[in-house]
């Protein structure tokens, strides 16, 4: 307080310690509770969109971006709040045809859901706990995207190989051939990087890390396209793949998985070198 003959009192401010309400700092858009979840539902619905249908695949590159953006400051259980969103609502998009399955209704739905929520949500929490020890994103987002994406694929009788990031590029063929070196997995981890060097741009994070990842996947498309283009002479075939319906109460009957064996052999679209069935269609004797 300062006073002076004839004037009032006033406030004088340490012009090195301005008061608490103007040292904080407005948060981002981003950064309000409304938004993250509206990014987190963003993420869900690119992951729809680049499986079919509507089969969109090169969403599938920034699928991810919106939750990154989203959990960035977070604690790991905040997080995991976040991924359990984004898997949920993808879940009923991506799997919403079982509903044309018999049986098949909404209590089986939810349980799906929030069976398949649960790997993003593990995911979002511990890509949350290593960012916050100052991993940077564009390691610690794509290296556990493949282990959790590995896990819910080899969960034994849970196990859930389906809506995967590599499927998602069934139509990109250049970056398809990376899987004859390393797998399904690999074209994963591959887009799960693509989606972390995005998020790192828009965040200004690790920018040099940033453009070894866009080298390495331009790279990747290179030699892609060089095998496919390469060594026009070497002998191809066909392959026809059938997908038969084959009803679940018939694989319990002789009778019944009879039918189905002799509705593939009547087959009259044969357009391949090879025919292939349904993993389940046939039985060695």
């Amino acid at each position: 307080w300062s006073t002076a003959a004839g004037m009032p009192p006033m406030i004088l401010l340490d012009e090195c310690r301005p008061p608490e309400s103007l040292s904080r700092a407005s948060p981002r858009l981003w950064e309000r509770s409304l938004a993250r979840v509206m990014l987190a539902i963003l993420s869900a619905a690119l992951l729809i969109g680049s499986l079919p249908a509507p089969d969109i695949g090169w969403l599938g590159w920034v699928a991810l971006v919106p939750l990154m953006i989203a959990l960035q400051g977070l604690q790991p259980l905040q997080a995991a709040g976040l991924g359990l969103v984004t898997g949920i609502v993808a879940s009923f998009g991506i799997y919403g045809w079982l509903f044309e399955v018999p049986s098949f209704d909404m209590r089986h739905a939810i349980v799906l859901a929030l069976y398949v929520g649960a790997y993003p949500a593990a995911w979002a929490a511990a890509t949350a706990s290593l960012t916050r020890r100052r991993v940077p994103l564009v390691v610690a987002a794509p290296v556990l995207w493949l282990v959790f994406d590995y896990l819910r694929a080899h969960a034994g009788f849970l196990a859930l190989p389906w809506g995967t990031l590599a499927q998602t590029q069934h139509h990109n063929l250049a970056i398809l051939q990376v899987a004859s070196l390393v797998g399904e997995h690999g074209v994963t981890f591959l887009v799960a990087m693509g989606n972390a060097a995005v998020a790192g741009l828009f965040l200004r994070q690790a920018r040099q890390s940033v453009l070894i990842i866009a080298l390495m996947l331009v790279l990747a498309h290179v030699w892609g396209a060089a095998v496919l283009n390469g060594d026009p002479q070497r002998p191809t075939i066909m392959v026809t793949a059938i997908q038969p319906n084959i009803q679940i109460n018939e694989r319990k009957t002789e009778a019944g998985r009879h039918a189905n064996l002799t509705r593939l052999d009547r087959n009259p679209k044969r357009t391949g070198n090879l025919d292939v069935g349904h993993k389940r269609s046939r039985r060695c004797s």
